[in-house]
C-alpha cells in the first residue's frame, strides 16, 4: 500500500483503494472468525479461534507490515553515465 501512497486513493490512478479493501476484508474476516463451512471447523479448530487470538493475528499482521517498511532501503540514486 506505501507503493501507491503518492497517487491517491483511487485505483484508476494507481491509487491504494484495492489494498485498502483487501486489509480490511482481512480485518473483517479476523474478528468474525471461521464460519460453519470453513477449514478449521472441517477439521474440528474452531474452537481455537477466540477474540483474543483474532487481536493476536491482526497485531501480529500489523507489526510485521510496520518491520517490512522500517526494513526497507532507499532506491539507490540513479548515476549517471559519461557521454
Amino acid at each position: 500500500m506505501s507503493a501507491h501512497l503518492k497517487n491517491g486513493l483511487w485505483a484508476q490512478k494507481g491509487g491504494y483503494e484495492l489494498a485498502l479493501l483487501y486489509a480490511a476484508g482481512a480485518f473483517a474476516l479476523a474478528l468474525t472468525g471461521p464460519g460453519a463451512y470453513s477449514a478449521d471447523a472441517a477439521l474440528g479448530l474452531t474452537r481455537l479461534w477466540t477474540p483474543g487470538a483474532a487481536w493476536l493475528a491482526l497485531g501480529v499482521g500489523i507489526a510485521g507490515g510496520a518491520a517490512n517498511l522500517l526494513a526497507r532501503r532507499p532506491a539507490p540514486a540513479a548515476e549517471a553515465t559519461p557521454a
